[in-house]
């Protein structure tokens, strides 16, 4: 397994050029209005985690869902207009992921874990029905990719175990960030859940791109 912030010089300047960048975003930009800057900020931290995987040479649908990732971040950081088009470019990346985690050595079985996923995501989805108005239908898209994408991850052998930590990291942050689009509006309270958005997220995606650069090699 591949170990980002090893003592082997790439790996630890690696894993400080993804928490530097993002510690720039989630301290310096995170609250401010829309700007260049803010984008700039948001984007950069996975653009050095696609860097880092054509470094170690991982799949190639490792650097796609990577890029498509970023893309969503950068549309996500123009504001709520954008929110669709930053969200059909996360799904789309979430799909490159279920290709990739299909072409490893996956073990077919249906365990309790996904009928938890299966369980969480129906409620979750009959909950954000509700309330997502004239987003309700790219959201309930989102919702099912996202969960094929952790049904899937269940499937990977025991050694994947970061990615599936990594996805479920993912959820978690994608239903933080959905509650606090369209069910928060106390300011404050939004501010506190954008944090736990951002730390989760990085998370999750350098969770996932550690385990399948350690799948790999």
């Amino acid at each position: 397994m591949i170990n980002l912030v090893s003592a082997e010089p790439e790996h630890f300047y690696a894993g400080i050029l993804v928490a530097a960048s993002s510690a720039i975003y989630g301290f310096g930009y995170l609250n401010r209005e829309i700007s260049l800057g803010r984008s700039f900020w948001k984007t950069v931290p996975v653009l050095f985690m696609a860097v880092i995987a054509v470094y170690f040479r991982a799949a190639p649908l490792l650097l796609v869902a990577l890029l498509l990732c970023a893309l969503g971040d950068y549309f996500l950081s123009r504001g709520r207009d954008r929110f669709v088009t930053g969200l059909l470019a996360f799904l789309a990346g979430h799909i490159a992921y279920i290709v990739l985690f299909c072409s490893f050595d996956i073990e077919p079985a249906f365990e309790w874990p996904m009928v938890l996923i299966a369980l969480y995501s129906g409620i979750f989805a009959t909950y954000m029905w509700g309330v997502t108005e004239k987003y309700r239908w790219p959201v309930m898209a989102y919702i099912f990719v996202i969960s094929a994408m952790t049904g899937v991850s269940l499937t990977l052998p025991t050694a994947s175990y970061l990615i599936v930590v990594g996805v479920i990291i993912f959820v978690f942050s994608d239903s933080v960030l959905a509650i606090r689009m369209f069910v928060v509006s106390d300011p404050r309270t939004k501010l506190m859940l954008s944090w736990a958005v951002w730390a989760s997220y990085i998370a999750a995606q350098s969770l996932i791109l550690i385990g399948v650069i350690g799948a790999s090699a």
